[in-house]
């Protein structure tokens, strides 16, 4: 027995609104009409020009039959300027891939670009704990300057408040010689440099996880299959037992998806 669609039984009524127009079109148009993400594309031909294992006859066919070379060329009737001269027109007909050095070259670039792994505590305690730590470097100078004459009286040496209590990395003062009273530069610290010891350690172990899940391997397919088919295809599902995102690489022609007019 064939399958009927359940919208072929609602109320006659309903079958007049729109709402019944786009059931339908979901149904029969982007659920019954999917197509491979390499639909239109000569996926063969685009795959041996990549690797060089095309079929060289159709080329052949334009220049004289070798087999009828090779007896011109035995032949006494011949001159032996033209033997000669048929020499020179032998070619190698050993095929050879016309495009990896252009793929090669482009997922070289891409690998050379890394992934940013980054993270940030948004709860109100991180908050808290970063902007401490960030008045801290604003007011240590003042605060030194202001404690230097009772550490002098007192034969102390020179006034030390210490570092940051909350970051990664303990700071004194602002890295690569960024000027503290400029609002710019030690915004660019705060928002660049400047990571909470948590943040450093979730960023840790998500590299660690990057290089598990091989998401290398993975960004290198699908540079190829840009390159080759203008397409490329992964699943992003969540793993129920880490709670961290799981990519898998997908061919693209096993991905189905509704017909698209672009090219």
């Amino acid at each position: 027995m064939a399958f009927i669609p359940s919208l072929h039984f609602k109320p006659a009524a309903y079958k007049l609104t729109s709402a019944f127009c786009n059931e339908v079109i979901n149904f029969y148009y982007y659920n019954s009409n999917l197509v491979s993400l390499l639909a239109g594309k000569n996926v063969k031909q685009i795959e041996e020009y990549a690797s060089g294992t095309f079929d060289m006859r159709p080329y052949m066919r334009m220049f004289k039959s070798l087999q009828k070379k090779s007896a011109l060329q035995n032949s006494p009737s011949v001159p032996e300027f033209d033997k000669r001269r048929w020499d020179k027109t032998n070619i190698d007909w050993e095929p050879l891939g016309m495009i990896p050095s252009k793929l090669n070259a482009a997922a070289a670039i891409i690998q050379k670009q890394p992934f940013d792994i980054t993270a940030t505590c948004m709860d109100p305690l991180a908050q808290k704990k970063k902007k401490a730590d960030l008045d801290f470097l604003l007011n240590k100078k003042k605060m030194e300057d202001a404690l230097q004459p009772l550490y002098d009286s007192m034969n102390l040496g020179k006034a030390d408040l210490g570092a940051t209590e909350h970051s990664s990395i303990p700071f004194t003062n602002l890295p690569l010689d960024l000027d503290i009273d400029d609002p710019n530069q030690f915004r660019i610290f705060a928002d660049v440099i400047y990571n909470l010891a948590p943040e450093s350690s979730i960023e840790t172990a998500l590299e660690i996880y990057k290089d598990i899940k091989k998401l290398d391997q993975v960004k290198y397919l699908e540079t190829m299959d840009h390159y080759k088919f203008g397409v490329s295809c992964n699943r992003c599902i969540d793993d129920k037992n880490t709670d961290l995102p799981n990519l898998e690489y997908v061919y693209p022609d096993n991905m189905r998806t509704a017909p698209s007019r672009l090219p």
